[in-house]
């Protein structure tokens, strides 16, 4: 426990020395958020449907960035919640200005989040998830055509905070993975974890998992022997497949080989027979046909027969 609240308060203290410092390389993540917020509300026309997702088409250069947005009514959301992917937004949000349609943009940076989200490798500190991005835009007026109306509103939660579930977009298990928020004015900030993977929002903003550096060095240690190990399970799996299949085509082999030395040993003693008889051949009805000669005793006639003298 006092271990745990040691790297909770080293994080907490470089963390606020890196949130004074902005991105040095890469691209901004507000302006990725702003051309994505151009994308979705571009592809949302009439034809969609309330709280259905949708996935946004994002140009190539942001082709890495997995993009969703779904539509609800903001009775809807206080009265229900929603579910939106990675993300559990729990009965009684409360949206600041008031909106009658709102339209949440889920983003996932894949493999942008380590040049985007450079300055959440804090010292010491290492991205080991995708950032996971949800923002509420206010969609009174959606078309595609673009509005004033596309403002961010200020989410307001009095019942249960947001909950995010990193399970299913991990890149590394550990046991002190700690979650990162980058807020909407681009400082960091540590939250609550109440379970493996899942962390506890109260607003809304970017969200990642982070671990000591060193432990992801083990990790990265353990899975190179996991890989090596595999390999070797490989070789052996193709070494065994390999010497069943030559036991399996000498088997294959020696059965033909007997088979037609059998043939062979049958042809031979039918043509030894043939030979040794030596039968004439005749045609009978236009079919050649073995013929033999006479081979009875002639026959005697008893009339010719004369008893012996006496």
């Amino acid at each position: 426990m006092a271990l745990c609240n040691k790297s909770l308060l080293l994080l907490h203290i470089t963390i606020l020395i890196s949130s004074t410092c902005s991105v040095q390389e890469g691209k901004d993540p507000r302006d990725i958020d702003k051309i994505i917020r151009d994308y979705a509300f571009g592809s949302f026309g009439h034809h969609r449907r309330t709280a259905v997702l949708y996935t946004v088409p994002m140009p190539p250069s942001l082709s890495s960035v997995s993009t969703h947005i779904v539509r609800y009514r903001s009775g809807s959301l206080w009265k229900h919640g929603a579910k939106i992917k990675e993300f559990l937004i729990q009965p009684g949000t409360v949206l600041h200005p008031h909106s009658k349609r709102i339209l949440v943009i889920h983003e996932n940076f894949g493999n942008l989040s380590y040049t985007c989200f450079n300055h959440m490798n804090v010292h010491g500190y290492q991205l080991v998830s995708p950032v996971l991005g949800l923002l509420i835009y206010n969609a009174s007026k959606v078309s595609r055509r673009r509005t004033s109306n596309e403002s961010l509103i200020e989410v307001m939660i009095t019942k249960k905070p947001i909950r995010i579930d990193f399970s299913s977009v991990m890149t590394f298990q550990g046991p002190q993975s700690l979650c990162v928020l980058v807020g909407l004015d681009g400082k960091l900030s540590v939250l609550n974890k109440v379970s493996h993977n899942v962390c506890v929002a109260w607003r809304q903003g970017h969200f990642a998992l982070v671990v000591p550096k060193s432990e992801v060095k083990d990790g990265g240690t353990n899975g190179g022997e996991a890989v090596k190990l595999s390999k070797w399970r490989l070789v052996m799996v193709c070494s065994a497949t390999a010497v069943l299949a030559a036991v399996l085509m000498v088997l294959i082999i020696v059965a033909v080989v007997s088979v037609r030395k059998r043939r062979f040993q049958v042809t031979e003693m039918e043509r030894r027979a043939y030979e040794d008889e030596a039968l004439q051949v005749s045609m009978v009805d236009h079919v050649r046909a073995p013929t033999a000669t006479v081979s009875r005793t002639s026959p005697v006639i008893e009339t010719e027969y004369e008893p012996p003298l006496q």
